[in-house]
């Protein structure tokens, strides 16, 4: 405070403090009557050009190397678990059976049942036969897999892994504790049958049988939890394919067979009615040769000729002989007539009797052919290869399983990383706020744990060389140095949102100010919040209001902290019904900053933040220089774009920003050795 006997009151204010009007909103700036500056970046990357830096993204995983490490960490340990607790040892084995392309069965009897075609669809169809349920039960049935844990469910073996174990336990158990109609149908009791076919179907299921593209070479696979098993279980179900081939050709040349012995049985009865009918024609006819009826056609011959010389002729005696002959020609005739028809019934008998006796030949031929193919029978398929012991199981594959948990974890970590990257709208520098905000930084001030704002002050008292005491007198020069035809005297502190830092950072920048010895008076300016009394441990009697309606003289209600020595505090004291801002666009107000100027070198106007009330706009048009202050890695872009906006739309003079609260480890994380390595060696508390 000045000692020059003036009393510290304010002159000729108004008794009230509704009378002042609201000053004009987008007011030019009033040394130079320019509009205020755009909040637009300078030189900031034009966004939404859908480039990716990928120096940027390389830097972002850099930082998150811990996070990264921590994740790849977490999921190899999980992998780890899973392999000693969890996973089940899988082996494979495979037996190999080629399929022989015969178009004809041995004999040439390929109508009795003919060889594979090599077509897809028989292909197919042999891929079907061998994963039949019918092979599938013989294979249960020759290897006792009934009586197997592995593949009855029934019953009780040994755990396979401790997971299961532990799972046993808890379903026994689950079972004993609940009422029968509320046990799982797979936990209830199985007849002998059930437990067959689920055996079967279980079975089943670990078998598989693939084609190796364009051949007939077939791969059977059986896995299980044991090696050997694997091995007998494909083996078996091989050989059980080639018997069930030759099986099912014998049966059908025994069908074969027997359906041509039928017909062949058949076929003799009528052979021997037809010969039977031929031996009773025979017997009852007399037939005549070819010869015969050749000379009775030349009697005839000779007969009608006679008769023609005869009827040519005069007197009884020719007549009587033309009556002979006629005679004679009709009987000829006559016996010509019933042994040309006799002689064309027995051809046809005879036909007959050869039709049926090559019939009978011909069926009787393959039913000896039939009888001897169905000794001669030989399987489709031939074993390539028997399936081997596996020596090692083929799941899980420990490399590959904490390869993949490994990975699953880095790159899960990375996303993370990424990721919150991409969501966080803070600033970690000085540069990037710069670059969104296109105004100057004037200090980076880092963050100090302390307890409480009083432990924070006490640190500035007591360490007056420390690092956030050397970013506050930085602050202070740059302050100094932004103006320096006229270096501001009122100083408003504000920012985009509460928590931001900024009334720490007012209380120590008066204190930087005073070490100068220079007068300097703080004065709190969030009517709504009042913390000055409590975090300082000061009065709240009477404050700025106080002074405002004349209830008290200014150096009557400023108070001192021992730890801000030369630092005179006003406080805010309890409002009542007053509207702050209409407090503070009052002419009293402009009254009091105006005597504050006569009184003190420096007076910083702690203002609250532009986004929360408009008080910080209605403050700055009374301040040589606004203070805006960003919390590191915290504010976001929009809120600090819009705070400055508002303030430029009232012609605040914006001297620079302030970043705040900067985490010096993080930001070394993000390329700021200045606060690391460069500043070593010269704070107090390195």
């Amino acid at each position: 405070m000045r000692d020059d006997g003036t009393e510290g009151r304010i002159e000729h204010l108004p008794t009230h403090v509704h009378d002042a009007p609201t000053p004009r909103i987008g007011s030019l700036d009033r040394e130079s009557g320019a509009p205020p500056s755009s909040t637009a970046p300078h030189g900031a990357a034009e966004p939404g050009t859908g480039e990716i830096d990928l120096v940027a993204v390389a830097a972002s995983l850099w930082r998150g190397r811990r996070r990264i490490a921590a994740s790849g960490l977490l999921t190899l340990g999980a992998a780890v678990a899973y392999l000693a607790w969890v996973a089940v040892p899988t082996y494979t084995s495979t037996a190999v059976v080629a399929l022989e392309s015969r178009e004809q069965s041995v004999a040439g009897l390929d109508s009795v049942l003919s060889g594979l075609s090599g077509e897809p669809a028989s292909v197919n169809t042999e891929i079907e036969v061998i994963r039949s349920r019918g092979l599938i039960e013989a294979l249960v049935a020759d290897l006792g897999l009934a009586s197997d844990p592995e593949f009855n469910p029934a019953l009780d073996g040994p755990p396979l892994s401790r997971a299961g174990a532990l799972w046993r336990s808890a379903r026994a158990a689950a079972s004993e504790a609940l009422p029968a109609d509320l046990i799982p149908d797979d936990a209830r009791p199985m007849d002998d049958a059930a437990q067959f076919d689920r055996t079967v179907e279980s079975v089943r299921e670990a078998l598989s049988v693939s084609n190796l593209r364009q051949s007939l070479v077939f791969e059977i696979t059986a896995a299980t939890h044991d090696a050997g098993k694997s091995a007998r279980i494909a083996n078996t179900l091989a050989d059980l394919y080639t018997e069930e081939q030759i099986r099912a050709k014998f049966e059908a040349t025994a069908r074969a067979t027997e359906w041509l012995g039928e017909q062949v049985a058949e076929l003799r009865e009528e052979l021997d009615v037809a010969q039977d009918r031929l031996l009773a024609f025979t017997a009852q006819t007399r037939l005549v040769s070819n010869e015969e009826v050749i000379r009775l056609n030349r009697r005839i011959a000779d007969l009608r000729e006679r008769l023609a010389e005869v009827g040519a002729g005069e007197g009884g005696r020719a007549a009587a002989q033309a009556d002979a002959l006629t005679r004679t020609l009709a009987e000829l005739e006559s016996e010509l007539d019933r042994q040309s028809e006799g002689f064309i019934e027995r051809q046809a008998l005879e036909r007959g009797v050869a039709q049926a006796q090559l019939i009978y030949d011909y069926f009787e031929t393959r039913l000896r052919e039939t009888a001897v193919q169905q000794n001669l029978q030989e399987p489709d398929a031939r074993l390539l290869s028997r399936a081997v012991v596996p020596p090692q199981p083929a799941a899980p594959q420990t490399a590959v399983v904490l390869a993949v948990g490994l990975a699953l974890g880095v790159l899960g970590g990375a996303g993370i990383t990424l990721l919150r990257e991409a969501r966080s709208t803070g600033l970690r520098s000085g540069e990037a706020l710069e670059s969104v905000t296109g105004r100057p930084v004037l200090a980076e001030i880092p963050i100090v744990r302390a307890k409480s704002r009083t432990a924070l002050l006490d640190h500035l008292a007591e360490k007056p060389n420390s690092r956030i005491a050397e970013s506050i007198r930085n602050l202070r020069v740059s302050i100094a140095m932004s103006n320096l035809d006229a270096p501001p005297q009122v100083i408003l502190s504000t920012s985009s949102v509460p928590a931001e830092g900024k009334t720490t950072q007012s209380q120590a920048l008066a204190m930087s100010f005073a070490a100068q010895g220079r007068s300097v008076l703080l004065v709190e300016c969030d009517l709504r919040r009042r913390t000055f009394a409590d975090t300082m441990g000061l009065s709240d009697e009477f404050g700025l209001l106080s002074v405002l309606s004349d209830e008290a003289m200014l150096a009557d209600a400023v108070q001192r902290d021992d730890r801000m020595a030369g630092v005179d505090v006003l406080v805010a004291d309890r409002m009542g019904t007053a509207n702050p801002v209409d407090v503070f666009a009052s002419s009293r107000f402009g009254q009091f900053v105006r005597h504050a100027r006569d009184r003190y070198d420096i007076v910083i106007l702690d203002a609250p933040p532009v986004l929360a009330v408009p008080d910080a706009r209605v403050i700055a048009t009374e301040a040589d220089a606004t203070l805006y202050t960003v919390k590191w890695d915290a504010t976001p872009r929009s809120a600090v774009r819009d705070g400055l906006r508002m303030l430029d739309m009232v012609g605040a003079r914006i001297a620079g920003l302030v970043l705040s609260q900067i985490d010096p480890k993080g930001a070394e994380r993000y390329g700021r050795e200045a606060y690391g390595t460069y500043g070593k060696g010269y704070y107090a508390d390195d």
